[in-house]
């Protein structure tokens, strides 16, 4: 018969563990309001399951039984409930949490213990793979503290369960939990987080992964019919069609609804003004999206190819209604080993558009139509709501590091019949038209020249990046005045300038509004995509490379393949990000005028600290490397050798330990009792009996002939010999034949292989044989 839990931490231990890996589960996938009120339910739940098992289990065994038995039913009900209503995983959580429920009334065994464990195991495994937040670090901490708490308590349980009388006692003294269990944890926790920050990691392999559910549907009627009906206007995929957003026709109050709102960034609106582009209610540092992705991105939401002058306006060209009743829109083919895959959870509601790199390929997103233009833009029916997940490969190429197109298709050709790339806002200055040429004088192709210009305006140090511009009364044409007079301004002015001197040079651009995807959070894996990284940048259209991206705007860079191999670099990125954004909240505050006094003091510190760290990151490479060329071989050569020491050591070690009381016999014999007596101690503390500080001789004796009975004479033997050398009132004259006898004694309590006896301790009063 399998032995019970009878030591209360262990269930302790276990709630904690089992409370935790939920209250994780329910944070990463509930709002906090839901999330506490679930976590205090299931709380409730298993503390009163543990509770009566603990109490009143076993003598209410039968019942407990049964009450498992229902709980079970409960869980298939439900798991089929969940399923229906909302998805298989909603399914599966409710079926695992319902089961533990019902098992927490008859855990009594090891057997159920460890299925508990596996059971809090995989809900933290499915809410890792759901949070994206960086608090989730604490759920991982907590886990590991009650989950080392919970195996030590189970492994006294299990000596205690084999021990008897005093020996049970003996065990319960030494064993302090608390502060073992804590101080393991705790180590194991610094050991485990300086692996993960310093030893480098190669790049995990990424499959396509498209979501298998979402909170929002966005199947649209309308839409739909229009995707199944042919076009009879000559509009469409092929056609000069413009979308139902930019077509003159009067919007419906649903469709009124999906524009974007007069408090967001102007940029996704239909036509937007350069110089007021709009201030979002949401903070700079707002989240709006999270992004899995492999490198930084820019991540597209509206182009633009007519300009006024002053506003840019999107014509809708090549709009088209694509239809698919599984929500997985192949838009040019199939994705290819290297396309970049991206995976968006939606964090605050946002304008329509599906946003994705460029060259979108396919795309999984959770609805039956979505609206593609000539330009390779993605619109969804309606608002994207928070909570909306859905991914997208696209295909990228390169050239002279900046991102391309690549292919060219018919229906994204730059040099179209109406000239809508090239077209020129009226009034364009000479002096415009000349500066264009100065600064492409000497290149060799539209590459160049387009090379040149990006040039010009982001790195030559004539120009600025300041979001001062933002909203000011222009006295003439805003591109012009910030050409030849500011020099300095947002980023919308520097995509115009460059859109605007490319046609001059008669070569196709557009301006494109979107995201800079390069905040990189190394703790979730996932780049949070914020309000203040909106962003405009400019696309050349240079065959054969296709469509081609430039970074016009002072101080931002293209987007760049890096290799993360160590955390710690990305962490420390990540959080100089995070608090430069809190000190530019807070300037004003008090904490920041104090940092500021201490700063220096702290920017020497921490130079030491990354020079430190730059030091141990190059030695964990350099080691790295010498592992992968032949180090492994040598490593495993010494373990080897290693062990094999220790086995001879182990066979070799009693004939030593005899051979040295020997010589001690021959030359001392009171000092070769007292060596005898400690060479028995150390013997026994080996085997699990080691003498308490408090214990008297007679007393360890008493301890140790009740485990080992069959050495129970030579262990008086030396316990009494002992005594005499050592205790005596007066030195005793010890004779040859003791000493020989101590000597034997000795070499068959070496030479003993039995288990120790369960047998009851009797009293340390018990006097000596």
């Amino acid at each position: 018969m399998t032995e019970r839990i009878q030591y209360p931490p262990v269930y302790l231990g276990l709630y904690f563990l089992l409370m935790t890996a939920v209250a994780a589960g329910m944070c990463a996938t509930a709002p906090p309001l839901q999330a506490t009120l679930y976590t205090l339910f299931w709380g409730a739940v298993y503390g009163a399951g543990i509770y009566f098992c603990r109490r009143a289990g076993e003598e209410n065994e039968e019942q407990f039984q049964q009450l498992a038995n229902g709980a079970a039913i409960l869980a298939l009900v439900l798991f089929f409930g969940g399923l229906t209503a909302s998805s298989v995983e909603t399914g599966l959580i409710l079926l695992l949490l319902t089961l533990q429920a019902g098992r927490n009334l008859v855990l009594a065994t090891r057997r159920d213990l460890n299925f508990a464990c596996l059971i809090s195991l995989v809900m933290l495994l499915y809410a890792a793979g759901k949070a994206m937040q960086g608090f989730f670090v604490i759920f991982l901490i907590l886990y590991t503290l009650a989950g080392m708490f919970t195996f030590m308590a189970d492994h006294i349980d299990a000596r205690l369960s084999h021990a008897h009388g005093g020996d049970r006692d003996l065990l319960t003294r030494r064993m302090n939990l608390p502060v073992k269990g804590i101080g393991l944890a705790l180590l194991t926790l610094a050991v485990a987080f300086g692996i993960y920050l310093l030893v480098p990691r190669p790049p995990s392999p990424r499959v396509q992964a498209f979501p298998s559910s979402s909170n929002w549907n966005y199947d649209n009627r309308h839409w739909e019919q229009e995707a199944l009906t042919p076009r009879q206007d000559g509009q469409g995929k092929n056609g000069a069609g413009e979308s139902d957003f930019s077509r003159g026709r009067e919007r419906t109050p649903a469709e009124q609804g999906q524009m974007v709102n007069a408090s967001e960034y102007g940029g996704f609106g239909n036509k937007f003004d350069v110089a007021e582009v709009g201030e979002s209610v949401l903070r700079p540092d707002a989240l709006l999206l999270h992004l899995q992705a492999d490198n930084p991105l820019y991540v597209r939401g509206k182009v633009f190819d007519s300009f006024d002058g002053r506003s840019w306006e999107d014509s809708g060209y090549g709009a088209e209604k694509r239809y698919d009743r599984e929500g997985r829109f192949a838009l040019d083919g199939q994705p290819k080993p290297g396309d970049t895959l991206q995976l968006f959870t939606v964090r605050q509601d946002l304008p329509p558009f599906i946003f994705a790199a460029y060259r979108p390929i396919l795309v999984s997103f959770p609805g039956n139509v979505i609206e593609t233009d000539g330009a390779h833009a993605l619109r969804a029916p309606d608002r994207l709501r928070k909570g909306t997940v859905y991914s997208v490969a696209s295909r990228l190429e390169e050239v002279d590091r900046h991102p391309c197109s690549g292919a060219l298709t018919a229906d994204d050709d730059g040099r179209t019949a109406d000239r809508r790339y090239l077209a020129l806002y009226p009034g364009v200055s000479q002096r415009l038209r000349d500066l264009a040429l100065e600064v492409t004088k000497g290149a060799g192709n539209d590459l160049q020249r387009a090379k040149a210009v990006e040039e010009y305006l982001h790195g030559s140090g004539n120009f600025a990046y300041t979001r001062a511009t933002v909203g000011v009364q222009w006295s003439g044409n805003p591109v012009e005045q910030f050409l030849f007079e500011l020099k300095a301004g947002h980023c919308e002015l520097f995509a115009s300038s460059m859109v605007t001197m490319l046609r001059t040079l008669d070569i196709p651009a557009r301006l494109v509004t979107g995201f800079y995807a390069n905040r990189y959070n190394p703790v979730t894996g996932y780049f949070e995509i914020r309000y203040s990284d909106g962003h405009a940048w400019v696309e050349a259209y240079l065959p054969p490379h296709g469509w081609v991206t430039f970074e016009p705007t002072s101080g931002f860079q293209l987007p760049t393949c890096s290799e993360r191999l160590f955390v710690a670099t990305g962490l420390v990125r990540y959080l100089g990000d995070r608090i430069e954004h809190l000190i530019y909240e807070n300037r004003d505050s008090l904490w920041v005028k104090l940092l500021k006094t201490i700063w220096p003091i702290l920017l020497k510190l921490w130079v030491e600290v990354v020079d430190v760290a730059v030091r141990l990151m190059v030695l964990a490479l350099i080691l790295m490397q010498w592992f992968t060329s032949g180090g492994w071989l040598n490593i495993v050569s010494l373990l080897a050798a290693v062990l094999a020491g220790r086995y001879l050591w182990r066979l070799l070690e009693p004939a030593w330990r005899l051979a040295r009381l020997r010589r001690t016999r021959r030359g001392d014999p009171q000092r070769f009792l007292v060596l005898c007596y400690r060479e028995m101690e150390r013997h026994f503390a080996r085997r699990g009996t080691a003498r308490a500080p408090h214990l008297t001789p007679l007393e360890y004796r008493n301890l140790l002939t009740a485990r080992f009975l069959p050495l129970d004479q030579q262990i008086t033997l030396i316990t009494r010999l002992f005594q005499q050398a050592t205790y005596g009132p007066v030195p005793v004259a010890i004779a040859e034949i003791e000493t020989e006898q101590a000597l034997r004694a000795f070499a068959e309590i070496q030479r003993w292989k039995g288990s120790a006896s369960a047998r009851t301790t009797p009293s340390p009063s018990r006097p000596p044989r």
